[in-house]
């Protein structure tokens, strides 16, 4: 089923994005915001989000509400399953700190090239 989700007026549309996708700004390739909880958070509670948004990822927010770390599926595994951590414990214990990202203007191609650099496979939209 096709999304129907409305496109804004800056958004490029399907022939454009096949132009020239590596220009397209990293906000009209984001098809929905990240799922994200309060670092503060137990770590059960993010896991339960992560699990209802059926999603790998989940960012983690200060109390201003900016980006203050990721934990991904990766993290669960090395972090909590493998540690036997307490899922009681907040999430800032068992997150990856201060996580890189770019501005949503920035076209995809520096995405590309972020993640290549990093070795990264995952990404969060914030």
């Amino acid at each position: 089923m096709p999304d129907s989700t409305p496109l804004s007026p800056n958004t490029p549309t399907p022939a454009s994005l096949l132009a020239d996708p590596l220009a397209t700004p990293l906000s009209a390739l984001v098809r929905r915001g990240p799922v994200a909880c309060s670092q503060d958070n137990p770590v059960r509670e993010a896991l339960e989000l992560m699990r209802r948004g059926n999603v790998g990822s989940i960012l983690l927010t200060d109390p201003d509400g900016g980006p203050a770390g990721m934990f991904t599926l990766k993290d669960l595994r090395d972090r909590v399953a493998l540690s036997a951590c307490d899922i009681e414990q907040p999430m800032r214990r068992v997150m990856t700190p201060n996580p890189f990202s770019l501005p949503d203007t920035a076209p995809a191609f520096e995405a590309a090239l972020a993640m290549a650099r990093r070795s990264t496979s995952r990404r969060g939209a914030a």
